[in-house]
């Protein structure tokens, strides 16, 4: 694609329209304050690369209190952080480039020091490997009740960048996080409805497609962006393979989400 083309205009699903064709990824800043709220810093960070690209994905918002997978992170779990998160909207707005909260909740990879109680959680009681950010530990499965309120914090979490005056959201299903544990054969051991079937491990993740969608209808317009982040596949030998994460394709295109992110963890 020639230089020309790049800064054409796009139009998203005939709803939206880009002024190019360069989309700014989400990228983890450690910038915002240490209650989690954004930072000066991280309006200016963000500020100054809209005006060169068509939309801005932020870095991972947490959607719960135990969902942080970073030192610094942004937060989007309570109203207390929606003024801080209208000047970050209003900043990217500002540079010509529409602008897309990214939810997420940690699961496995969450940080233990920044959550009470050390609550960790995930789909099941496997143990995470040592990564680059979250240390090797083992979670403590989620319980029916939970998973439920899991799903409905991602539609608050929604309402809230809608308050904010973001343009979209993305939904961070890949890298490890708690959808993605979900949908692993390896980190889901679950024997109830949200585990051991493809179908049943896909659940979690159409469930949460369907809040945000349902919140999206009730309170913005037909405009608003929701992306789906995906890693197509793990590092265990049975872990995420292309037989999960194409049915997972096959399903957020029936249920016409704005657009799909495709990306691994490691080069």
């Amino acid at each position: 694609m020639n230089n020309l083309k790049l800064q054409e205009a796009f139009s998203l699903n005939n709803q939206v329209t880009l002024k190019n064709h360069i989309v700014m990824s989400p990228m983890t800043t450690w910038s915002s304050h240490d209650d989690q709220t954004v930072s000066e810093k991280e309006v200016a960070y963000y500020g100054a690369r809209a005006k060169s690209v068509g939309m801005v994905i932020t870095g991972s918002s947490h959607v719960q209190e135990n969902g942080v997978g970073f030192a610094n992170e942004l937060a989007v779990y309570a109203d207390r952080f929606i003024p801080g998160l209208t000047k970050l909207a209003t900043a990217i707005k500002a540079g010509g480039a529409k602008a897309v909260l990214q939810l997420n909740h940690a699961g496995n990879k969450a940080l233990p020091e920044f959550i009470s109680n050390q609550d960790v959680v995930s789909a099941s009681a496997v143990l995470a490997y040592k990564t680059a950010f979250a240390p090797e530990q083992t979670p403590r499965a989620l319980e029916e009740s939970e998973i439920l309120q899991v799903i409905r914090d991602f539609g608050s979490a929604t309402k809230r960048a809608i308050d904010a005056g973001f343009n979209g959201v993305e939904i961070h299903g890949a890298h490890g996080f708690l959808i993605q544990n979900f949908l692993s054969p390896h980190y889901n051991r679950r024997d109830d409805k949200w585990g051991g079937s493809l179908k049943n491990r896909l659940r979690f993740a159409m469930a949460v497609v369907d809040e945000v969608k349902k919140v999206a209808a009730k309170y913005a317009d037909d405009s608003f962006i929701i992306g789906y982040r995906i890693s197509l596949e793990e590092r265990e030998n049975d872990g995420l393979s292309l037989n999960d994460t194409e049915p997972l394709i096959e399903n957020l295109v029936a249920k016409q989400v704005s657009y799909l992110h495709l990306s691994l963890g490691m080069h």
